[in-house]
This record gives C-alpha cells, sequence and structure tokens, in this order.
C-alpha cells in the first residue's frame, strides 16, 4: 500500500502527458464512489485498483470538475494517505474535503469518531493561500472555482482557455504549478515631478529720500547728500575774476619794484634821460598795480554781495 501510494502522482503526471480519451466528470465520480464502496467493504484490493484509475482519469478531465466531486477525489485521497500512515498529506487533502464542502460529515458506522480519518478531518485548520501569475490567456480553476489564489492544502488545478480545459492536476502545497503562459506585468511610469517655474525677481524701486528743508539727507549705502542740488550762485564767476585780476595786480606789483630798484642803480643815475625815464615807468606801473588791486578788491567784495 505504501508503495502504491507514493507513485500516485507519477501516474498523474504521466496521464496528463498520454490521455487516451478525454474524460467526463460523470465519470470520474462514478469512479470515486467506487473507491469509497471498496473502503467500506474492506476490500483493500478492489480500493488500491479504483484510486490508480481515479489518480490516471483526473488529468485527462474535459471539463471544470464540480465542487462535490472535488472534495469526494480529495477525501479518497486522505483515506488513502491515512491507510498508508502518511499523516501529513492525508491532513492535507482532507484539509482542501473540509474546505471545500464544509457541511459534509463522514458516516458514524463506517469512520468511528476516534477513526484517524476523523481525526484529522476533526482537527484541520485553514492554511494562508498564495497568489500565482495571472494567465495570459484563459484562467486558473482551484477546485473548480476560477482565481489567482492557490490554497494553502492540497487542491485540484485545471487550466482553462474558453470551454476548453488544457491541464488537470492533484498538487499538494509543495509541488510545482502546470506550466503555463504568464500575463505580462503593466509597466508602471513613474509620474516626473513638476517643477514650477520660478518666479521673476522684481527689483523693487525705492525712490530717494526727499527733505523740504535743504538739509544733507543720510542715504542707507553713501555719504549725506543735498536734498536738492543747488544751481551755481553769480558770485562764483565775480570771485574768479577777483582773483584773476588779484593775480594781475601782483605781477604788476613786481614788476614795478622792480623798475624802481633800477631806478636807484649807481649806473643808471649818471643819465638825466634814462632816470626820467624810468622814473616814469615805475610810476606807471605803481598805479596800474593799485587800480588792478582795487578793482580785485571790488570783485571779491561784489561776490561775497551777491552770493555763491
Amino acid at each position: 500500500m505504501a508503495a502504491m501510494t507514493s507513485l500516485l502522482l507519477v501516474i498523474s503526471a504521466l496521464a496528463s502527458a498520454n490521455c487516451p480519451e478525454p474524460v467526463a466528470a460523470d465519470a470520474l465520480s462514478t469512479k470515486i464512489d467506487a473507491v469509497h464502496a471498496a473502503y467500506s467493504a474492506l476490500d483493500a484490493d478492489g480500493f488500491a485498483q479504483n484510486i490508480e484509475e481515479a489518480a490516471l482519469m483526473l488529468p485527462c478531465l474535459s471539463e471544470p470538475v464540480p465542487r462535490k466531486l472535488a472534495a469526494a477525489y480529495h477525501r479518497a485521497i486522505g483515506i488513502q494517505y491515512v491507510t498508508a500512515r502518511d499523516d501529513t498529506r492525508a491532513g492535507l487533502a482532507l484539509a482542501a474535503a473540509k474546505a471545500v464542502e464544509e457541511g459534509y460529515r463522514f458516516p458514524d458506522s463506517e469512520f468511528p469518531t476516534d477513526h484517524p480519518v476523523r481525526v484529522l478531518y476533526r482537527n484541520t485548520v485553514p492554511s494562508p493561500a498564495v497568489s500565482v501569475p495571472v494567465p495570459a490567456v484563459g484562467d486558473i480553476l482551484f477546485d473548480g472555482t476560477a482565481g489567482t489564489q492557490r490554497p494553502g492544502r492540497a487542491s485540484i488545478v485545471q487550466l482553462r482557455d474558453g470551454s476548453t480545459i488544457h491541464a488537470t492536476a492533484y498538487l499538494f502545497p509543495t509541488n510545482a504549478m502546470p506550466p503555463y503562459e504568464a500575463k505580462p506585468e503593466p509597466v508602471v511610469v513613474e509620474p516626473q515631478p513638476v517643477v514650477p517655474e520660478p518666479e521673476p525677481v522684481v527689483a523693487e524701486v525705492v525712490p530717494d529720500p526727499v527733505d523740504t528743508t535743504g538739509d544733507p539727507v543720510e542715504l542707507p549705502d553713501g555719504p549725506p547728500v543735498d536734498a536738492e542740488p543747488k544751481s551755481m550762485g553769480a558770485g562764483v564767476p565775480m570771485l574768479g575774476a577777483a582773483a584773476v585780476v588779484g593775480i594781475g595786480s601782483g605781477v604788476l606789483y613786481g614788476m614795478a619794484s622792480s623798475a624802481n630798484s633800477q631806478y636807484f642803480d649807481d649806473q643808471l643815475m649818471t643819465n638825466s634821460t634814462t632816470l626820467n625815464a624810468q622814473r616814469a615807468k615805475t610810476n606807471s606801473l605803481n598805479m596800474a598795480s593799485s587800480m588792478t588791486g582795487i578793482a580785485a578788491l571790488g570783485l571779491g567784495v561784489g561776490a561775497i554781495v551777491v552770493g555763491f
């Protein structure tokens, strides 16, 4: 019995690769009924033969397995593994039967309360499901129900495209899924962050401070300046003219002094004509110097009176 148990999955795999003909769900249901009948009759050989034939028929199903049939198949597999003393796989199969058909009860006449099948069935706990890739075409059936959440217990897995069943397999959680092409994952394009345009910088125009009193105004970044520039007064040209005339007067005075020195030169006094000429020149220069000095003085006073 133990050797037969270890070959069940191998038989199913070989059958799926070489099905002589499609198998209807009703034909598989009849075979599972024969499995349970043989066990009730304590017919070990009949039980072993029918369970092997059911394992060969399952991969050749031509239609989705009904959930009630899936539960009956799980119970048959559970009973078979209890007989083989493989409580781990027996528990996974019985957990599947209980999850698919929750209201089912084993007959007390066939399985007493303390029977290992009843004990395992009673103590099973749900296991978390895992996601599988979405197929590119068709869908996946787990115990007759479409979805992509693979149960964490034994399950009958079918690949369907429209009304056609392409593959059927009895799988424990550690068995690989039947091969199929997965739907490509959508490419998620991360939105680019929007960088706001910088606001234009507007230079603030600060008007120059105005002081109507005419006093110097202190600017933030410079020396004091007059609030209003003053126009050049009329006295400025007069003061300039006074300076020029004063310089001329000084020059004439210097020339008069030079002529006066020559007048008293011993060499020039010997000639009366030359002496008279030198004296006249000296007097003229003195007179011109005095007049220009007076004019410079007048211009200076006038400039002060008129203002700058």
